[in-house]
């Protein structure tokens, strides 16, 4: 029996064909007949009429796989055979239209009836992303609503509700059509988990009406009494949670029942005459026990203690139940949820954690499985905080676990934050080995010239990011040590050579500027260092650059500007005694 209704999935071109018998040719067919007369079999209304066509169509055979005029005949096929309530085999029939002809304008018609195979065959990841497909293409209206149905279903099996909440507040008028059963359940989860009451209760209703014996009954229960469980209506909620356990008590829905009762019942949230109706919680829990099949009362009760922890936010809690899970031997479906749950209860706990930058008690947790549980900003975040807090490899080991396409941010952040004069070594290990920004050159010049690696740091420097920061580190690399054969005239050639083509500006360049203006003056060139001494230089510098001006003017013989550049510098606390020495060779 088919899931889901046929999908009238017609491009816009066919539609205008116009409705005639249709009939092949007479004599043998061709490539071409047979596109001419699958293309008017798509007019058909008369499902005889198609059934006979689908034959005709169907045992044509092509002389090639990729004869041109086969693009349109398999689309054609698919179509029908879905029409007709084949619609796995149009799946199969169109899955060799994707493969044959991979960048067909017929592919974004039938991603809907592709996604449908995928969901029966639970690949949802693939279905969700061919109905994003369809819903971001031209796709006919009629076809839309049930396309968003679908999408939604498939987000709720991922337990990806919220990202069905736009898709829910934007869904296609319905027209004379019936919402399908998956769709409604799955509209009711995400209106249920956005807390929209009144459209749940209405959805709600119109699944109980349209399907009866529904056999997602007990989920969608589940979804209401959470919901009456989150506006205020405990009682109403444990009662629906009751009813879930009576009627269905051997279910997934009943032991998620339980759990939420137990959590009712054991938090206070009833009244006590309203809790005396119930079972306890330990007979709940009983419940439980008895409802283990083949010695699986141990996992079961720890999942359920795992379950309990996450519900009342005992983090800690949960991802120590959550490890002793991997030791009991659970299956796999119980595996993927107790792997939720951890990675649940790592997130929340790791979000308190980092937030007071107390991540010692993280440590022991963040192995592959739980950095990769962690969200993208945690990561980036976690990583600031390992390298503030000296642990640089640990930092280098969660950029070596997360995504690839997380890696150059963490990079980034790690690189930034590391200390290039403490830790240069973890500096370079964390940059790219290729393709690196701007800063991120700097950071590598940075490293290499407290590794004193000066040719490399001097080609980290070209490209680096422009600023004081680059102006530091240039200045700090052109003082290094003289080289055996480097003449006097090396070092400030080579001074003058960066100044000449360095890009800051103002007071960015000023420590170059001063910088070259020194070697200038051990030099001998005193006109040449007092035109780069800057008149009026930031505070930092004010002392020497005054005492170096008023020197350089001595030399040019311009005494009375000296004795002005002291004056102006006399407060300055930095090369004091040096100054007043020069003012009383002046007369001052």
């Amino acid at each position: 029996m088919r899931p889901f209704p046929a999908l009238m999935i017609i491009p816009a071109v066919m539609i205008v064909l116009p409705a005639q018998e249709t009939k092949p040719p007479a004599g043998k067919m061709t490539d071409a007949d047979i596109e001419a007369f699958a293309k008017q079999a798509l007019t058909l209304q008369d499902t005889v009429e198609q059934r006979e066509a689908l034959n005709k169509i169907q045992g044509y055979r092509f002389k090639s796989s990729r004869i041109k005029e086969r693009e349109f005949v398999l689309y054609a096929e698919g179509i029908l055979e879905d029409r007709l309530g084949n619609t796995p085999r149009a799946a199969i029939t169109l899955r060799k239209l994707e493969v044959a002809f991979p960048q067909s304008p017929y592919l974004n018609q039938v991603q809907t009836i592709l996604a449908t195979s995928s969901i029966e065959h639970k690949r949802y990841p693939d279905a969700e992303k061919r109905l994003w497909k369809a819903l971001d293409s031209d796709i006919p209206v009629e076809s839309k609503r049930r396309t968003q149905e679908l999408l939604l279903w498939v987000l709720a099996e991922q337990k990806r509700w919220t990202v069905g909440i736009p898709i829910v507040k934007t869904l296609q008028p319905l027209g004379s059509a019936k919402p399908s059963e998956r769709g409604l359940v799955a509209i009711l989860e995400v209106l249920c988990l956005n807390g929209d009451k009144d459209q749940a209760a209405s959805t709600r209703k119109d699944l109980q009406t349209l399907y009866p014996n529904s056999r997602y009954t007990s989920r969608a229960d589940l979804a209401w009494a959470r919901l009456l469980g989150t506006t205020g209506d405990p009682a109403g909620s444990a009662d629906v949670f009751r009813r879930i356990i009576t009627t269905n008590g051997d279910s997934p829905e009943a032991d998620e029942a339980r759990l939420a009762l137990i959590s009712l019942l054991s938090e206070g949230k009833l009244r006590p005459k309203e809790a005396e109706g119930y079972p306890t919680p330990e007979k709940l829990l009983a419940e439980l026990r008895k409802n283990d099949r083949k010695g699986d009362k141990t996992r079961k009760t720890l999942l359920l203690e795992l379950r309990l922890h996450v519900n009342k936010a005992q983090w800690k809690k949960a991802l120590d139940s959550a490890d002793k899970l991997k030791e009991a031997g659970i299956s796999p479906e119980e595996m993927a949820e107790a792997g939720n749950l951890r990675n649940t209860a790592l997130q929340s706990w790791a979000r308190q954690q980092l937030d007071s930058k107390n991540i010692e008690p993280l440590l022991p947790y963040l192995d592959e499985p739980g950095i990769s549980a962690l969200t993208a900003e945690q990561r980036t975040t976690l990583v600031g905080v390992l390298v503030q807090k000296g642990l640089a490899d640990a930092a280098h080991t969660v950029i070596q676990i997360a995504p690839a396409k997380e890696k150059p941010g963490l990079l980034k952040v790690a690189a930034e934050t590391t200390s290039a004069d403490s830790d240069p070594e973890t500096v370079l290990k964390m940059l790219p080995a290729k393709g690196e920004t701007p800063v991120q050159s700097l950071r590598r010049a940075q490293a290499l010239i407290a590794l004193k690696r000066w040719s490399d740091a001097k080609t980290a420097l070209g490209r680096a990011q422009p600023g004081p920061d680059r102006v530091a580190a240039l200045v700090t690399y052109l003082q290094r040590p003289v080289e055996m054969n480097e003449n006097s005239t090396g070092r400030l050639k080579e001074a003058e050579g960066w100044l000449a083509k360095l890009a800051e500006k103002g007071p960015d360049r000023e420590a170059l500027s001063i910088l070259v203006a020194d070697l200038r003056a051990k030099g001998g060139d005193w006109k040449g260092a007092l035109a780069l001494y800057p008149a009026d230089p930031q505070k930092a510098s004010r002392g020497w650059v005054a005492l170096m001006r008023a020197t350089c003017q001595v030399k040019l013989n311009l005494r009375n500007d000296a004795k002005i550049t002291l004056k102006i510098a006399v407060n300055e606390p930095d090369f004091k005694m040096e100054r007043a020495t020069l003012g009383k060779q002046l007369g001052m």
